[in-house]
Formats: C-alpha cells, sequence, structure tokens
C-alpha cells in the first residue's frame, strides 16, 4: 500500500493554454496543458494544494490567483508555487505570460505599440507584477515565505511593426538583465530559456524544459536548485544549444520538492 501524500505543505497555482483561438496568428500549442496537468499531480503528491488553470481567459485566471493570494495570507502557507506552460513574451523589460483571449493582430493587421501594450495589460500577466503580489503579502504570524516561479514559455520580444525580435538581432546589456532581474529573498525563478530566446516543445512529448522537471524535479530528497542546473544542461544538449533554461534565484539551496518518498516517478 503506497503512503498518502503529504498535506498542507504550500500552495500551487498552474496554468496551461495550448488553444489560443482569439487570434490565429498566435499557433496553437500541442502540448501545454497536458504539461501543466501532469506538473499539477507531481506538486499533489507532493504536499501542494494545487489551483490547476487550463485555457482560460485572463478574467477567469485572474480570479482564481486572487483566491490563491487570499488563501496564502489567510492559511499561512510557506512554501508556494507558480507553474506556467504556454506562450510568453518579453516586452517593456519585463516577462509576460500570454492567456487564451491574447491578440497579436486586430481583423488580421498588426496592432500599434500602444495597442499592443494594451492587450499586455489586459490579455497577459506580468510576472514581476505577479511575483509582487505574493511577496508583497503581509508575514502575519510566519517569519519567512518561499515561492517558486517555472515558466515553461518564450521569450522573444514582439515589436507590432517587425514580429519576433531574437536574441540574434537584439544585444541583451548587463544593466538590463539586471534591471529585470527579480532577487526578493525566498524567490526562485526558472525559465525554459534565455532572455530573446525560444522554448521548444515536441509533439506528444512535451516542453523540452518541463519533459524533464517532470523526470527529474521532484525526485526524493533532491534539491530543486541543484535539479533545475542538471535539467537545464540537458535542455541545452537536447536541442543542440538552441534553448538554454535560466535560474534567477535569492532561494534556500537545499529546498526539496519530494521528501520521504512521496512523488516517485
Amino acid at each position: 500500500m503506497s503512503d498518502p501524500p503529504i498535506t498542507n505543505r504550500g500552495l500551487a497555482f498552474v496554468i496551461g493554454i495550448d488553444t489560443y483561438d482569439c487570434d490565429e496568428s498566435i499557433q496553437n500549442l500541442s502540448t501545454a496543458a497536458r504539461d501543466a496537468t501532469m506538473i499539477a499531480e507531481k506538486l499533489s503528491m507532493c504536499g501542494y494544494k494545487v489551483t490547476l488553470t487550463i485555457n482560460e481567459n485572463k478574467k477567469e485566471i485572474e480570479e482564481k490567483f486572487d483566491e490563491f493570494k487570499i488563501n496564502i495570507f489567510e492559511n499561512n502557507y510557506i512554501d508556494n508555487v507558480i507553474y506556467f506552460a504556454g506562450h510568453g513574451c518579453f516586452n517593456n523589460k519585463a516577462q509576460h505570460i500570454l492567456f487564451s483571449d491574447f491578440k497579436k493582430t486586430k481583423d488580421k493587421t498588426p496592432l500599434t505599440t500602444q495597442d499592443f501594450n494594451n492587450n499586455l495589460r489586459n490579455y497577459a500577466f506580468n510576472i514581476p507584477n505577479m511575483i509582487e503580489d505574493i511577496t508583497d503579502l503581509p508575514f502575519g504570524t510566519i517569519s519567512n515565505r518561499t515561492l517558486i516561479v517555472l515558466l515553461d514559455c518564450c521569450r522573444l520580444e514582439f515589436v507590432p511593426s517587425r514580429g519576433e525580435i531574437s536574441s540574434n538581432d537584439v544585444q541583451v546589456s548587463h544593466s538590463l538583465k539586471n534591471e529585470c532581474v527579480h532577487s526578493r529573498d525566498g524567490v526562485l525563478l526558472g525559465f525554459s530559456c534565455g532572455m530573446f530566446r525560444e522554448a521548444f516543445e515536441k509533439e506528444k512529448l512535451g516542453g523540452n524544459y518541463t519533459s524533464y522537471m517532470l523526470e527529474h524535479l521532484f525526485k526524493e530528497n533532491r534539491p530543486v536548485l541543484f535539479q533545475l542546473g542538471e535539467i537545464s544542461k540537458a535542455v541545452v544538449n537536447l536541442t543542440k544549444n538552441r534553448q538554454h533554461p535560466e535560474i534567477l534565484v535569492n532561494f534556500p539551496q537545499l529546498f526539496t520538492f519530494a521528501l520521504n518518498n512521496k512523488a516517485k516517478d
């Protein structure tokens, strides 16, 4: 008889979007929803109370995220996780994750820069702001809180008049990187690729980053930081240097997801 999952360890907010039917210029994905569902199952086995949202729009996700924040504060959850699989972009010096109602065009015509930025506000989440919403919560009766954010999405900049801008088209300065790093205490931010780069998925096999996370990240008593480093190396090798995962961290080095054999393969 298998051991029951650990309970009340923390909260997890898991988003998977592979359907972007509001704009046919945005390609639908093959496995983002499935990847999110599998990550949610792993986190649940590790003792997290999971909110899973699949192919929902900004309003629906925002309402659930507000409940997620309230629950963290009211119940003093210490270890919390956000995971996203879907489309993303790096605009206005910040990573954004795009929801099912996001649009890059209007009537098949490219948007103006102003309209595109309005759509980012209305149909996407700004990741630094999302992190601040959690880290700025009062501590209540607890003395610290950790937050892990794992993003399996592209980080290309989108310019309406030119399309997607990659690292081949722009030089990433150290000052820009520093400006975009969110280094609050207790935050680990894992990207599936570097700034101004693409993330890839294999049809029926899942996103490269998530596939390796599912295989390695939840092993018993393996520190998350070490495992993410090994996952990054594996993705780089698999994609022959086309995809370079990145970790931004101010986080306990020995933190593990799986304890006492609860989330084995």
